[in-house]
Protein backbone atom coordinates (compact mmCIF):
# COMPACT_ATOMS: atom_id res chain seq x y z
CA UNK A 1 0.00 0.00 0.00
CA UNK A 2 1.24 3.54 -0.71
CA UNK A 3 4.09 2.63 -2.85
CA UNK A 4 5.17 6.18 -3.94
CA UNK A 5 4.62 7.86 -0.82
CA UNK A 6 6.80 4.79 0.60
CA UNK A 7 9.29 5.87 -1.88
CA UNK A 8 9.68 9.18 -1.76
CA UNK A 9 9.77 8.98 2.40
CA UNK A 10 12.29 6.38 1.56
CA UNK A 11 14.25 8.82 -0.72
CA UNK A 12 14.28 11.73 1.56
CA UNK A 13 15.15 9.30 4.49
CA UNK A 14 18.20 7.96 2.55
CA UNK A 15 19.42 11.73 2.41
CA UNK A 16 20.37 11.70 6.04
CA UNK A 17 22.70 9.26 5.83
CA UNK A 18 26.12 10.02 5.53
CA UNK A 19 29.66 9.12 3.76
CA UNK A 20 30.53 5.97 7.05
CA UNK A 21 27.74 5.64 8.90
CA UNK A 22 26.64 2.38 10.84
CA UNK A 23 22.91 2.49 10.69
CA UNK A 24 19.58 0.09 11.80
CA UNK A 25 17.33 -0.66 9.12
CA UNK A 26 13.88 -1.93 11.16
CA UNK A 27 12.62 -4.86 8.73
CA UNK A 28 9.59 -3.62 6.74
CA UNK A 29 8.86 -2.12 3.28
CA UNK A 30 9.12 1.80 4.26
CA UNK A 31 12.75 0.82 5.30
CA UNK A 32 13.22 -1.25 2.47
CA UNK A 33 12.48 1.59 -0.05
CA UNK A 34 15.72 3.33 1.53
CA UNK A 35 17.79 1.18 0.03
CA UNK A 36 18.33 1.90 -3.77
CA UNK A 37 18.73 5.60 -2.50
CA UNK A 38 21.76 4.42 -0.27
CA UNK A 39 24.03 2.61 -2.71
CA UNK A 40 26.39 5.08 -3.44
CA UNK A 41 27.56 6.12 0.01
CA UNK A 42 30.35 5.10 0.54
CA UNK A 43 31.82 2.85 3.76
CA UNK A 44 28.19 2.54 5.20
CA UNK A 45 27.46 -0.58 7.32
CA UNK A 46 23.79 -1.34 7.69
CA UNK A 47 23.00 -3.50 10.71
CA UNK A 48 19.36 -5.03 9.91
CA UNK A 49 16.97 -8.06 11.51
CA UNK A 50 15.07 -7.98 7.79
CA UNK A 51 15.33 -10.82 5.86
CA UNK A 52 14.42 -9.10 3.04
CA UNK A 53 15.93 -6.35 3.96
CA UNK A 54 19.30 -8.03 3.86
CA UNK A 55 18.77 -9.55 0.55
CA UNK A 56 18.23 -5.85 -0.99
CA UNK A 57 20.70 -4.84 0.49
CA UNK A 58 22.68 -7.07 -1.14
CA UNK A 59 22.01 -6.90 -4.18
CA UNK A 60 22.96 -3.09 -3.95
CA UNK A 61 26.31 -4.10 -2.95
CA UNK A 62 25.97 -2.28 0.40
CA UNK A 63 27.96 -3.87 3.63
CA UNK A 64 25.48 -5.79 5.82
CA UNK A 65 25.30 -7.54 9.56
CA UNK A 66 22.15 -9.43 9.58
CA UNK A 67 21.17 -10.47 13.54
CA UNK A 68 19.90 -13.62 14.28
CA UNK A 69 17.06 -15.28 15.79
CA UNK A 70 14.16 -16.47 15.66
CA UNK A 71 12.17 -16.11 11.99
CA UNK A 72 9.00 -14.62 11.86
CA UNK A 73 7.38 -15.79 8.70
CA UNK A 74 4.90 -13.16 8.22
CA UNK A 75 7.41 -10.61 7.89
CA UNK A 76 10.67 -12.19 7.38
CA UNK A 77 11.75 -10.10 10.57
CA UNK A 78 13.85 -11.86 12.75
CA UNK A 79 13.12 -11.73 16.22
CA UNK A 80 13.88 -12.74 19.91
CA UNK A 81 15.90 -11.98 23.10
CA UNK A 82 18.96 -12.82 20.70
CA UNK A 83 18.05 -9.76 18.65
CA UNK A 84 17.66 -7.77 21.79
CA UNK A 85 20.44 -9.02 23.26
CA UNK A 86 22.97 -8.36 20.31
CA UNK A 87 21.97 -4.97 19.47
CA UNK A 88 22.59 -4.26 22.83
CA UNK A 89 26.39 -4.59 21.63
CA UNK A 90 26.21 -2.19 18.94
CA UNK A 91 25.61 1.67 18.66
CA UNK A 92 24.30 3.59 15.30
CA UNK A 93 24.74 6.92 13.64
CA UNK A 94 21.02 6.60 13.06
CA UNK A 95 18.51 3.96 13.00
CA UNK A 96 15.28 3.83 10.46
CA UNK A 97 12.06 2.50 12.09
CA UNK A 98 8.81 1.16 10.14
CA UNK A 99 5.56 1.78 12.74
CA UNK A 100 2.08 0.50 12.48
CA UNK A 101 0.54 3.27 14.51
CA UNK A 102 1.31 6.93 15.14
CA UNK A 103 -0.67 8.28 17.93
CA UNK A 104 -0.28 11.61 19.97
CA UNK A 105 -0.93 10.09 23.11
CA UNK A 106 -0.14 6.21 22.95
CA UNK A 107 2.66 7.27 20.88
CA UNK A 108 4.57 4.66 18.24
CA UNK A 109 2.89 1.24 18.09
CA UNK A 110 3.18 -2.11 16.67
CA UNK A 111 1.47 -5.15 16.53
CA UNK A 112 4.28 -8.00 17.83
CA UNK A 113 5.93 -7.00 21.30
CA UNK A 114 9.22 -9.32 20.31
CA UNK A 115 9.22 -6.65 17.43
CA UNK A 116 8.41 -3.97 19.71
CA UNK A 117 11.81 -4.80 22.17
CA UNK A 118 13.70 -4.96 18.93
CA UNK A 119 12.58 -1.21 17.60
CA UNK A 120 12.88 -0.15 21.07
CA UNK A 121 16.55 -1.20 21.69
CA UNK A 122 17.87 0.04 18.11
CA UNK A 123 16.66 3.41 19.04
CA UNK A 124 18.06 3.44 22.29
CA UNK A 125 21.53 2.58 20.81
CA UNK A 126 21.20 5.19 18.30
CA UNK A 127 22.03 8.89 18.05
CA UNK A 128 19.44 9.88 15.66
CA UNK A 129 16.25 7.68 15.32
CA UNK A 130 13.61 8.09 12.96
CA UNK A 131 10.47 6.86 12.34
CA UNK A 132 8.94 6.41 8.53
CA UNK A 133 5.62 6.32 8.26
CA UNK A 134 2.72 7.20 5.33
CA UNK A 135 -0.24 8.94 6.41
CA UNK A 136 -2.00 6.01 6.90
CA UNK A 137 -0.46 5.30 10.24
CA UNK A 138 -1.32 8.31 12.04
CA UNK A 139 -3.96 8.25 14.84
CA UNK A 140 -3.75 4.27 14.48
CA UNK A 141 -2.63 2.89 17.57
CA UNK A 142 -1.61 -1.20 17.69
CA UNK A 143 -0.90 -3.41 20.30
CA UNK A 144 2.48 -2.63 21.82
CA UNK A 145 4.13 0.43 22.35
CA UNK A 146 7.94 1.09 21.20
CA UNK A 147 8.97 4.61 22.05
CA UNK A 148 7.86 7.72 22.78
CA UNK A 149 7.17 10.47 19.89
CA UNK A 150 9.83 13.02 21.43
CA UNK A 151 12.24 10.07 20.95
CA UNK A 152 12.44 9.92 17.67
CA UNK A 153 11.82 11.83 13.70
CA UNK A 154 9.33 11.75 12.41
CA UNK A 155 9.53 11.29 7.87
CA UNK A 156 6.20 10.94 6.46
CA UNK A 157 4.03 12.35 3.17
CA UNK A 158 1.57 14.45 5.39
CA UNK A 159 1.99 15.15 9.23
CA UNK A 160 -1.41 16.14 10.98
CA UNK A 161 -1.51 19.81 12.07
CA UNK A 162 -1.41 18.07 15.87
CA UNK A 163 2.24 16.79 15.17
CA UNK A 164 2.89 20.14 13.07
CA UNK A 165 2.13 22.23 16.26
CA UNK A 166 4.08 20.58 18.99
CA UNK A 167 6.89 22.25 19.92
CA UNK A 168 8.55 19.09 21.44
CA UNK A 169 7.90 16.60 18.18
CA UNK A 170 10.23 16.24 14.97
CA UNK A 171 8.77 15.61 11.96
CA UNK A 172 9.74 15.92 8.18
CA UNK A 173 7.50 16.02 5.48
CA UNK A 174 8.09 14.61 2.55
CA UNK A 175 7.92 17.46 -0.35
CA UNK A 176 5.46 16.83 -3.10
Amino acid sequence: MNLLEKNEIGKRAAELVQDNEVIFLDAGTSTASMIAYLAELKGLLVVTNGLSIASLLSDFDIKTYLVGGQLKNKTRALIGAEVVDRLRTFRFDRCFMGTNGIDRVQGLTTPDIQEAQIKSTAIEQSRDAYVLADCSKFDQTSFARFADLQDVTIIADECPEWLKTDQQLNYLEVQK
